[in-house]
């Protein structure tokens, strides 16, 4: 039943009168030119209500020739005329084979619709690729020019042939080359029907997210987000019951590029409770946008959606969402999303002082920008413009800063990240520590941002200015006392015991000396103290790291000049009891002109490597995963020529979802071959399958390559280009399917894994910033895999025997290769004979 809405600015309904739909010859059915001209005809077009419908067979026309299938003026005379004395006129040129107009590939057959007015500097044109030229359709209604269902031309850019009331035009073809086609039918129809019919304008505001897919290789792609608030949609019903959408005023790309309105017409909708559910077809576009470099050029809508439920009266709002996908043409894409899902990103520029600060040596830079974004609510990003850290220089990025407001309204920011990334096309990541970052509140916003964290190339601080840098100063000093083992240009030495001096400058720096290494004894020359000065550590559960190439090492109290070549490797361990030191490198004797390799071996090395939780996983297990088209309900296994199983656990969005604590359990016979899968909505992701052979409470995988042999992934359907038979695989093949495996050849009782992850086989999910495995949509179900003993049948056992000297035959005495329905004799090797029914 048809809702009457009221009549209200988010919806105009007009009803027709009960008029039957007639239409009016132009010009013959079936008239063939051949190269001749067609005799301007007058006609009289009310657009409201009428519209012209032309069916041309183009097949004759000729290759690479500019043929006037027709024209419509305001007068007999402009219709021949290029440039216009006193009218208006729209030419219809059709060109078969060519690879002109905008084309991109050869043997094209093309429309150019060119509009001319007295007084223009040139024509505005519009083309269109011809699917089927034995059977096009070009219509001219009061929305414009449609050929084949497609907007070409719209009526808002033609006002003079589209005044309201009665237009006196004129149809014909006398400019250009004349015609071959064969005009199967052209009519002036005055739209009507039998039964009243309805109209309506729905429109409706929301946010919108374009993203521009910039192919830069095959199969990789750079995007370019744009965000619009209050974009604009309208929907409108025709009197056919069809719907056309338009989308206002549509940008995309880095910069900005317009693509004016998009309009897609013919729609079919299915109405439900009020709500109108739309499937967008493939279908041409041709864009609109005079000024932009798209203007006049073609696209593809590849398909998408659209939902929409108009307001039901005044006091109401109404809604709608869109997604579609478009391609551009040239390799590139563009999504499109309207909903109330899209954030729009808050945006703030600054300009302000940085400085970078490389031991005692400090650059200064001026006018450094940043931008901050909060790009999610309450999840803000800085983007540092042509950053300079060590001998880099680009846009440099953080991520997933959390704010927190203070007593006097400023905000600070925090994040768990342990690094950001360059805007280079692999998003090189950088490590950095002690991140700080705030802001102040001010009346007109944000003002006075400050970061500050440190990397190895220096600590880098962005909103103050390094005037008279100072030299760290000693925060914390620990000494420890162990064994040295030291080699000089080929000679060993050991000093037990051997002092070791660190001092921590702050900001994870640290100076690692030591004090009086007497080797005097065994190279004749007294060494003194070796420093290794301002390196970079990190510290983790307890256990402070320093592991530095080519680091700043300075030899003091010595008999001779010592001086370092720096081209060595330093790596220190050390916590409140121990530490442990290893370093090589070059020095030169200066004096004797000559230089020796060297090695510093001190303490023992220890592990930093924390204890695994059972069955680990790499992000909290209360967590959510965040992508909102993407989530899994089942997992199944299928052993061959058996039922599926299945356990179910439905869209919770869960990150982690522990199945062994139910009832419902896998179970199939030792030594099965096995098929998973996974229940899972949305593309783009890869499913992997792990089984706790050992029972050790841990899945092992082989992190550095795909070859998992003698780990526990047992099955998957992609990672690093191939799936877990070793078969070529394409990066968008999906969760599904993954191929069979065996089962555990032991019975027993074993933890089975299923996971979804973005080309990732480590059994805890990929934790990388940019490439998370809650935020692509993915997650971890575990369950419980049960292994039995395999059920073999009589039927079965005795067919098998065969091989060993069992003979069969029928009551008859007829022998038989096996059993057979019915009753059979069976004599045994041992030549014992009995009767074995088979039903």
């Amino acid at each position: 039943m048809k809702k009457i809405l009221s009549l209200i600015a988010l919806l105009v309904v007009t009803f027709t009168a009960f008029a039957e739909t007639t239409s009016e010859k132009i010009i013959p059915d079936g008239t063939q030119p051949n190269g001749g001209t067609i005799t301007p005809k007058a006609i009289t077009v009310d657009w409201a209500t009428q519209k012209i419908v032309a069916n041309v067979d183009l097949t004759n026309c000729l290759t690479g020739t500019n043929e006037q299938i027709f024209a419509i003026s305001t007068n007999s005379a402009d219709i021949a005329n290029w440039d216009q004395e006193s009218g208006s006129t729209l030419h219809f040129f059709y060109r078969q084979n060519f690879t002109d107009w905008g084309a991109t590939t050869a043997d094209v057959h093309k429309f150019a619709v060119q509009y001319r007015y007295k007084g223009d500097s040139g024509a505005t044109n519009r083309f269109y690729e011809v699917k089927d030229i034995s059977n096009c359709t070009i219509v001219m209604d009061k929305e414009g020019v449609h050929i084949d269902g497609t907007l070409v031309f719209e009526a808002s850019l033609m006002p003079n042939l589209y005044k309201e009331g009665a237009n006196q035009l004129y149809f014909g073809s006398l400019r250009g080359e004349h015609p071959y086609a064969t005009y199967k039918s052209v009519e002036l129809v005055t739209e009507g029907g039998s039964t009243p019919g309805e109209t309506a304008t729905y429109e409706f505001t929301n946010n919108v997210e374009t993203v521009y897919w910039k192919e830069i290789a095959e199969g990789d792609y750079l995007d370019f987000h744009q965000y619009v608030k209050d974009a604009k949609l309208q929907l409108v019903k025709e009197l056919d019951g069809t719907y056309t959408a338009t989308l206002k005023d549509v940008v995309v790309g880095e910069d900005r590029v317009s693509l004016g309105d998009i309009v897609i017409a013919g729609l079919k909708a299915t109405e439900n409770a009020g709500t109108l559910q739309i499937d967008v077809p493939e279908s041409n576009i041709t864009i609109s946008a005079p000024g932009s470099p798209y203007d006049g050029k073609s696209m593809i809508i590849k398909g998408g959606m659209i939902d929409a439920t108009p307001a039901a009266d005044a006091d109401s709002k109404g809604s709608a969402s869109v997604k579609l996908t478009i391609l551009v043409g040239n390799g590139d894409m563009i999504s499109y999303e309207f909903s109330d899902d899209v954030y729009v990103p808050n945006i703030y520029n600054f300009t302000s002082n940085a400085y970078v600060k490389a031991g005692d040596e400090v650059t200064n830079f001026e006018n450094a920008q940043a931008v901050l974004t909060e790009y999610m609510d309450g999840v803000y990003m800085v983007k540092f413009k042509k950053l300079t850290l060590g001998t880099k220089t680009d846009d440099f990025t953080i991520e997933n800063l959390k704010p927190t407001k203070g007593e006097d309204g400023n905000i600070t920011f925090t994040t768990p990240d342990a690094s950001g990334f360059w805007n280079d096309a692999d998003e090189t990541e950088l490590n950095f520590t002690d991140f700080s970052a705030s802001v102040k509140v001010g009346e007109n916003g944000f003002e006075g941002f400050v970061c500050k964290f440190t990397t190895e190339n220096g600590q880098f601080v962005y909103g103050e200015k390094a005037e008279t840098p100072e030299p760290p100063s000693v925060v914390e000093t620990k000494i420890f006392s162990d064994k040295l083992n030291y080699t000089f240009r080929g000679t060993i030495g050991t000093n037990d015991p051997q002092k070791l001096t660190i001092e921590s400058l702050g900001n994870d720096r640290y100076n690692v000396i030591l004090a009086n290494l007497n080797s005097v004894n065994v190279l004749s020359v007294n060494v003194g103290t070796i420093s290794f000065k301002n390196v970079a550590g990190k510290t983790e559960n307890g256990i402070t790291t320093i592991e530095v190439a080519n680091p700043e090492v300075t030899f003091t109290d010595t008999d001779q000049e010592l001086v370092d070549s720096k081209k060595g490797n330093l790596k220190v361990m050390f916590n409140n009891d121990k530490a442990y030191l290893n370093a090589s490198g070059a020095v030169k004797i200066v004096s004797f002109g000559m230089s020796f390799d060297y090695t510093l071996v001190y303490g023992t090395e220890f592990s930093t490597e924390e204890p695994k939780d059972d069955y680990a996983i790499n992000f909290d297990k209360d967590a959510k995963q965040t992508h909102s088209s993407r989530y899994s309900t089942s997992v199944s296994l299928q052993q061959t020529g058996k039922d599926k199983q299945t356990i179910e656990f439905g869209k919770t969005m869960n990150g982690y979802e522990d199945l062994t604590a139910g009832t419902k359990k896998f179970t199939v016979e030792a030594g099965s071959e096995v098929t998973p899968s996974i229940g899972y909505v949305g593309e783009w992701m890869h499913g992997y399958v792990y089984i706790d052979l050992n029972n050790d409470k841990q899945f092992s995988f082989n992190a550095d390559g795909a070859d998992q042999t003698g780990t526990e992934v047992v099955s998957y359907s992609y990672y690093k280009d191939q799936n877990s038979k070793g078969e070529a695989a394409s990066s968008n093949c999906n969760v599904n399917p993954m191929p069979a495996f065996t089962a555990p050849t032991e019975p027993g009782t074993y933890r089975i894994r299923f996971k979804v992850d973005w080309d990732n086989i480590d059994a805890g999910g990929s934790a990388v910033s940019g490439n998370h495995i809650l935020n692509n949509g993915g997650g971890i179900y575990d369950a419980t895999l049960e292994v039995v003993t395999p059920v073999v049948d009589g039927i079965s056992t005795i067919n098998a025997e065969a091989a060993n000297g069992v003979q069969f035959f029928t009551v008859d005495g007829v022998k038989l290769s096996k059993l057979q329905k019915g009753l059979n004799i069976v004599r045994t090797a041992d030549g014992k004979v009995k009767k074995v029914l088979v039903k």
